[in-house]
């Protein structure tokens, strides 16, 4: 069974392994327990209220749930999008800021690379082409009846 039985745990698990890995690396990299503590403590408030919001019945608590409509998936989708441009263009002003500082701004690079390459391969998953009609309208004729 490669399913979750509750849908609804996916957002909360994964804010608490990702919190708690960032938590272990910063408080271990700089030898800081007590960054280590704060950053659990913050992590388990932000599982919690995940939690809580996916319980609700609105529109936040659908998408956090993971039973969400059409129309909610669409935003979803959109917040996805905005997200993916303000990283990249994030990266790329870090990246510019750091040359002009005599810094390292590789790092910076392979984010906005790794952004783009994950793009691409994503198109080519899903199946429309960069200058295919599914692409220009959103993919409209997946939902044709055939």
């Amino acid at each position: 069974m490669t399913r979750m039985r509750r849908h609804g745990l996916w957002t909360p698990v994964l804010a608490g392994v990702g919190g708690s890995a960032i938590s272990l690396a910063v408080g271990l990299g700089r030898g800081k327990w007590e960054a280590i503590v704060i950053g659990e403590v913050v992590t388990a408030i932000a599982v919690v209220v995940f939690y809580l919001a996916g319980r609700h019945d609105s529109d936040v608590g659908a998408v956090l749930a993971r039973r969400a409509d059409e129309r909610q998936v669409l935003i979803r989708m959109k917040a996805s999008r905005v997200s993916a441009v303000v990283g990249v263009l994030a990266s790329v002003v870090a990246c510019v800021i750091a040359a002009a500082m005599g810094a390292t701004y590789w790092p910076f690079e392979v984010i906005y690379i790794a952004i783009g390459a994950s793009y691409l391969i994503s198109l080519a998953i899903y199946g429309a082409a960069p200058g295919s009609d599914d692409a220009v309208t959103g993919n409209e004729a997946d939902h044709v009846d055939r």
